[in-house]
């Protein structure tokens, strides 16, 4: 009688934990500053799912954040995706042919999944901050130029 009571509290527990955490409004982050390099390295989305038109402010930290694109969201139930180009520059400051990216979101348990282009090694795992950290970043450097 015990074990049985103890496996049905279990099977209850079980599907409740692997749930995802609903899509909703706010900053994801996974910016991290290396000291011994003095980088930043991660991304960082500010999601605004409420007006009806979805949109997105993101930032890609390769080194520093540098700056910040505004992308318009395609929603798919509790997932969204969206596409950007990055500039590239090269050694004497001209422009080179800019990176295209595809990037989609879901929720994994309470993080931001972002995948990049489709590939499962690009995944990365970004928890719900109260704070702008990379996103101020390249605030700041785009309004430097």
């Amino acid at each position: 009688m015990r074990i049985s009571s103890i496996a049905a509290l279990v099977a209850m527990l079980v599907p409740a934990a692997a749930m995802p955490a609903p899509l909703r409004s706010g900053i994801y982050s996974s910016v991290k500053h290396i000291p011994e390099a003095d980088d930043l390295v991660g991304n960082e989305i500010e999601l605004h799912l409420d007006s009806p038109k979805t949109w997105a402010e993101f930032v890609m930290c390769e080194g520093w954040c540098n700056s910040t694109y505004r992308v318009d969201l395609v929603r798919t139930g509790e997932s969204f995706s969206f596409d950007f180009d990055q500039p590239l520059y090269n050694p004497d400051g001209k422009a080179a042919p800019s990176l295209h990216f595809y990037v989609t979101g879901r929720m994994r348990g309470n993080r931001l999944l972002l995948t990049f282009n489709g590939e499962r090694d690009s995944e990365d795992r970004l928890k719900l901050v109260k704070r702008a950290y990379g996103l101020g970043v390249a605030r700041i450097e785009q309004a430097g130029r």
